[in-house]
């Protein structure tokens, strides 16, 4: 959730960090599993690049980049 957090971008100034962002769905283990899936999802589509808000401290843009990692294969098709 820490990676959604910084793809989202809410950048909260009073905590140095990026806001934690719910999940839609229920909150139960099936639901939330499927919830996070979307999400991998989505930030799958999207560009590899990183956003840094103004002001984002450099020490952790560089520890960011260096835990980035390569990207996922693609999923199978659902079988519906």
């Amino acid at each position: 959730m820490e990676w959604y957090s910084q793809w989202v971008s809410d950048w909260s100034e009073y905590w140095g960090n990026y806001r934690w962002q719910p999940l839609n769905g229920g909150h139960r283990a099936f639901s939330d599993c499927l919830a996070a899936l979307g999400v991998i999802r989505q930030m799958a589509e999207d560009s590899p690049d990183i956003s840094y808000p103004e002001g984002y401290p450099q020490h952790l843009k560089s520890k960011i980049d260096k835990d980035l990692c390569p990207p996922l294969p693609p999923l199978p098709p659902d079988d519906d």
